[in-house]
């Protein structure tokens, strides 16, 4: 795993621990929310109690045409309020008085209800008094009835029955607002503990998520710094590494299995290390054997040395040489007149012998057709032989199976042998206990005569039986005796199928060999066949060249005075050439000083290259040629 995917990977952990702790923030001001939103129903009510409360103390004061529609507005409101309240379950959950508060609540709304109920009555019959008593009972207010103008009606009576009502209003009105204080008060207090509870859940998940966020920064630390140390020990190992390669010790391993860019960078240095090495084995080789070549060096200037005095004289006795070539080219004019006369000769000779060759390849061909016929009958004699060698093994396999057929039937013989025991048993004893009958009813007299004839053919029985065993007996000892003939045979016949197979495959081998052989011989024939053809175009190739050799004879004799005037040049080159000795026995000594230079540098090369340690010379191995190493 590469270090910038680990750092990405712990960027991604701490993202998503992060996003984790969040989370449980969030899920732990998940109630915080719910508990806010029934608050808000809650407030809600407040409002319309509130409301309702001021227009319910209005009606006494506004007309009934104004406040009235006003009124029954609040009261739906309030209406409206409540059945939301019905909705209000979390709180109740929460909060055993919280769930006892709103239940008060609800009664309390039971009770407003009456109130309201009885109000609504009240005030329909004081607007149906005012109708009765004043002209425009739209626009009468409570106060009105205290005032006796604008009245059209002067009995006394319906302004008696309207202040009844308005007494009856007020009782209702002070109940009224009684139960919408009340209520009003209760969600106020309740309010209060809403709010500390929203508060306890809100300090709750802050300390949850802040112990979570401090256990993740822990956990993250302590991931960082394990990937921090991991890293450091493989940079301490690439250090101690590169601290030895700088003292010169290529037998270094950067023995690191990380996968990340540290890993490639100590595979990298072991194969330059490796490299390194194996130039160095070959610098190393090459030192010793520049050391080799400065030695040969050496030697070959010294060499050089004597060559040149020996040219010196090589020289002299070219020219010598020279003479004689004079004398030799005259000679050579004789031979060549000579050669002429017998290359004549030669191409009678040819022709006799391509008319040979001609016949020989005919015969050859004709011996080859024959070894063709001869390889093809050895091939079909080795294929008859091989299966034969193939016959003769499932036979050895059928003998065998029969052979051990015979030994089970001879474990099974052994076995009727102890039955054909226990039945003989049976009838001795069967017949003695016919007699012990025999005698029991002769002492019964006539009684027992039935039963003596029966104990008489038990004993016949048994006798029988007896007889039978005896000849089943004498059945098996021959059976046993035929298989044990048998089992003797057995060895002979597998000895006779062994010598049989043995000399089979000689005879497989031997015609092998024959059909190698006549392969041998019908290649070595085609051979000669194609030698023969070449000889025989060799022939007529030797035929024209003979006459070309005729006239390069004449052409020779020719050329004879040409060399004659080159062997005068020699004799002047020969001159020249031990003027140059001169010359080149200076450059062998410049050569020599340059041989004692390049040994001085083999030697600083040597020193220098001896400095670093291969990991050969680590493992106690030597330098072979060509930067080998060699360990012992």
């Amino acid at each position: 795993m590469k270090i910038r995917f680990k750092l990405f990977l712990l960027i991604i952990g701490m993202l998503v621990l992060l996003s984790g702790a969040a989370s449980v923030f969030f899920i732990l001001n998940a109630p915080v929310q719910r508990i806010e939103r029934e608050r808000g129903v809650l407030n809600t009510l407040l409002d319309a109690i509130q409301t309702l409360l001021v227009e319910a103390n209005r009606l006494d004061s506004a007309t009934f045409v104004s406040e009235r529609p006003i009124f029954d507005a609040a009261i739906a409101r309030l209406g409206e309020a409540f059945k939301h309240v019905q909705g209000v379950q979390y709180l109740r959950i929460s909060d055993p008085a919280l769930a006892e508060s709103i239940d008060i609540i609800e009664r309390l709304n039971a009770l407003n209800d009456d109130n309201l109920r009885s109000i609504k009555e009240i005030y329909d019959q004081l607007y149906a008094d005012a109708k009765t008593i004043f002209m425009f009972p739209d626009g009468i207010t409570f106060r009105r009835f205290h005032q006796r103008e604008y009245v059209i009606n002067k009995d006394p009576r319906p302004f008696e029955i309207a202040q009844y009502n308005l007494a009856r209003f007020e009782s209702a009105s002070v109940n009224l607002n009684y139960s919408l204080e009340s209520s009003a008060q209760i969600i106020t207090e309740q309010g209060a503990v809403i709010d500390s509870r929203i508060k306890d859940i809100q300090t709750r998940a802050m300390l949850v998520s802040a112990l979570s966020i401090g256990g993740l920064f822990i956990l993250i630390g302590l991931i960082a710094a394990l990937a921090a140390n991991a890293i450091a020990k493989d940079v301490i190992v690439i250090a101690t590494g590169v601290g030895a390669l700088a003292s010169g010790d290529l037998s270094v391993k950067f023995r690191l299995r990380a996968k990340d860019e540290i890993g490639v960078l100590a595979r990298g240095m072991n194969d330059f290390i490796h490299t390194l090495d194996d130039s160095l084995l070959g610098i190393k080789d090459a030192a010793i054997r520049n050391a080799a070549v400065r030695d040969r060096l050496h030697d070959a200037t010294r060499t050089t040395g004597s060559s040149i005095s020996e040219l010196r004289n090589a020289v002299r006795d070219v020219e010598a040489q020279a003479k004689r070539l004079d004398e030799k080219i005259g000679e050579t004019r004789a031979s060549v007149t000579s050669i002429a006369g017998g290359v004549g000769q030669l191409d009678d000779r040819i022709t006799d012998q391509i008319a040979m060759v001609e016949e020989a390849t005919a015969s050859i061909t004709q011996m080859l057709a024959t070894i063709g016929n001869m390889a093809r009958l050895a091939e079909n004699d080795r294929i008859l032989a091989d299966s034969l060698v193939r016959t003769s093994d499932s036979g050895r396999e059928v003998f065998q199976t029969a052979f051990m057929k015979i030994e089970a039937i001879t474990e099974r013989v052994g076995k009727i042998e102890e039955m054909i025991q226990i039945i003989d048993t049976i009838a001795g004893q069967t017949n003695l206990l016919a007699m012990n009958a025999a005698i029991e009813a002769a002492h019964a007299g006539e009684a027992g005569r039935g039963f003596a004839v029966v104990a008489d053919e038990i004993r016949k029985l048994a006798e029988a039986s007896a007889e039978g065993s005896r000849e089943i007996a004498a059945s098996v000892r021959s059976i046993v005796e035929s298989i044990a003939s048998a089992r003797e045979g057995s060895g002979e016949t597998t000895k006779a199928f062994a010598e049989i197979e043995a000399s089979i495959r000689a005879v497989s081998r031997s015609v092998s060999e024959i059909s190698s052989s006549l392969a041998e011989t019908d290649t070595g024939g085609r051979q000669i066949l194609t030698a023969m053809t070449s000889l025989r175009e060799l022939s007529g190739s030797i035929s024209g060249e003979s006459r070309l050799v005729a006239e390069n004879a004449r052409t020779i004799d020719s050329s004879m005075g040409e060399l004659d005037r080159i062997a005068e040049n020699v004799r002047a080159s020969m001159g020249a050439i031990a003027g140059r000795s001169d010359d080149i026995a200076s450059t062998a000594d410049t050569t020599a000083e340059l041989a004692n230079e390049l040994a001085s540098l083999g030697e600083d090369l040597q020193r220098r290259v001896s400095l670093f340690k291969t990991s050969c010379e680590d493992d106690g191995g030597t330098i072979a040629k060509g930067g080998v190493c060699e360990t012992a």
